[in-house]
């Protein structure tokens, strides 16, 4: 039994390309009040054993949102789910921030690369 998953299988989510390593500025009415980074991560879970038995079901990539708003940070996974949905919200310019609708509106990958930076380290 592998102590860990097997990447080898693993292909990116094409879906998932357009918003991949990408930030949105976040809009409440026309004030801006954030900022929004997606993530796209490698995920698995333990389908069974222990220690060095461990069983891992297949990789498959997953959203990862990271919010600043209104200067406080947090962070979620995409429940697979729910991620079509998640997409068509974006491409409509919507996000849904615990309950509240804000407007998202995307930068360019260069712009992303900088926001990213200076507002995610990362």
């Amino acid at each position: 039994m592998p102590h860990r998953p097997d990447f080898s299988q693993h292909r990116p989510d094409q879906r998932f390309d357009s918003y991949r390593q990408r930030v949105g500025r976040l809009h409440r009415g026309e004030t801006e009040v954030g900022f929004l980074l997606i993530e796209v991560k490698p995920y698995y879970e333990q389908v069974g054993g222990h220690l060095w038995w461990r069983r891992w079901g297949p990789v498959h990539d997953v959203l990862w949102e990271s919010t600043l708003v209104d200067g406080k940070h947090s962070d979620s996974l995409v429940p697979d789910d729910t991620s079509t949905d998640v997409l068509r919200a974006y491409g409509a310019g919507c996000f849904d921030y615990y309950g509240e609708a804000l407007r998202v509106v995307w930068t360019d990958r260069e712009a992303s690369r900088r926001l990213r930076e200076s507002h995610f380290g990362r």
